[in-house]
C-alpha cells in the first residue's frame, strides 16, 4: 500500500519514472541481443558454407590432377572412352584427427554445341551440416587448355 501512496504522490513520480526507463532499457538490451544472436548465425552459416566450398574445390582439383596426370606417357583424359561412364568417387576429409566432411566427385562426358566436355562435378559437405556445395569444371576434350568453372549451393 505504501508504494502506491508513492506512486500516486509527486515523490512517487520519480519512482514510476525509473520503472519505466528500466523497462525501456531491458527491452532494448534485448533487442540488440537477438540482433547479435542472428548476426552470429548468419556468420557462422557463411563460414560453413565456404569450407563445404572448399571441400567441394578439393574433390574437383583431385580429379583434374587424376585426369591430366601423365600415367607411363599418356593422360588419362585421352582414354576416357575405355571406362564406363560416370566415373565417382567419394572422400572424407580429415582434421585434427576428426571427420570435418567429404566430398562426391563424378567424371563424366558430354556434348553441348559440337564440343565434347569431360565434366567433373564435384558435392562438399559437412559433417553434421546440411550444407551442400557443388562445383562443376568443364574440360574441352579436344583442347584441355580451355575450361570453364561453375559453383552452386544446393
Amino acid at each position: 500500500m505504501k508504494v502506491l501512496k508513492k506512486i500516486k504522490s509527486e515523490e512517487g513520480s520519480a519512482l514510476l519514472w525509473a520503472i519505466t526507463m528500466m523497462m525501456i532499457l531491458v527491452v532494448f538490451s534485448a533487442s540488440i541481443s537477438m540482433i547479435s544472436a542472428q548476426n552470429n548465425k548468419q556468420i557462422l552459416h557463411q563460414y560453413n558454407v565456404i569450407k563445404a566450398g572448399y571441400i567441394a574445390e578439393a574433390g574437383v582439383e583431385l580429379a583434374y590432377q587424376t585426369l591430366l596426370s601423365n600415367n607411363h606417357g599418356s593422360r588419362l583424359i585421352d582414354h576416357l572412352d575405355s571406362f564406363s561412364m560416370p566415373r565417382r568417387h567419394s572422400e572424407n576429409i580429415v582434421q585434427d584427427g576428426r571427420v570435418v566432411g567429404s566430398f562426391n566427385a563424378e567424371i563424366d562426358v558430354a556434348s553441348s554445341a559440337g564440343v565434347d566436355w569431360v565434366v567433373i562435378t564435384s558435392v562438399g559437405s559437412l559433417t553434421n551440416s546440411e550444407i551442400k556445395v557443388a562445383r562443376v569444371l568443364k574440360i574441352n576434350r579436344n583442347n584441355s587448355e580451355e575450361i570453364i568453372r561453375d559453383e552452386r549451393l544446393q
